[in-house]
């Protein structure tokens, strides 16, 4: 069994405030917990989180909450995709391109609610 620490310091820089993450995720080797939200499939917050359960859930008999609080309890995991608190890897990528459709105060709110959970490694791709 192979286990990993990674220590990953993220510099988000949208419309000149520049964030800074540093996430940590202690994980075993698993390349089946990686995850792709991206900026060109939806064009408004509630497409967001159809896409967002669309990634992180599967079988669902019902939507998913267009709140923080609805994302924060999708990235526990449990819903189908990952069990709850299993270390996994998000990319997200065009970036910029969600920060221009939800808007640089939502986009740093989701950031932080990300960063909230230890199990998770972000990658962004601008």
């Amino acid at each position: 069994m192979v286990f990993s620490i990674k220590l990953k310091i993220i510099f988000v820089n949208t419309q000149n405030k520049l964030y800074l993450f540093i996430c940590k995720n202690i994980s075993m080797s698993n390349s089946s917990n990686k995850f792709i939200l991206d900026g060109l499939k939806f064009s408004n917050k509630t497409e967001f989180y159809q896409h967002l359960q669309l990634v992180l859930t599967k079988d669902l008999d019902w939507s998913i909450g267009n709140n923080l609080d609805a994302f924060s309890d999708i990235l526990q995991g449990g819903y189908g995709t990952f069990e709850m608190h299993a270390p996994i890897t998000i990319t997200w990528k065009n970036f910029k391109k969600s920060e221009e459709i939800l808007g640089s105060h939502y986009i740093k709110k989701l950031l932080n609610t990300i960063h909230e959970q230890s199990h998770i490694t972000l990658e962004i791709e601008i």
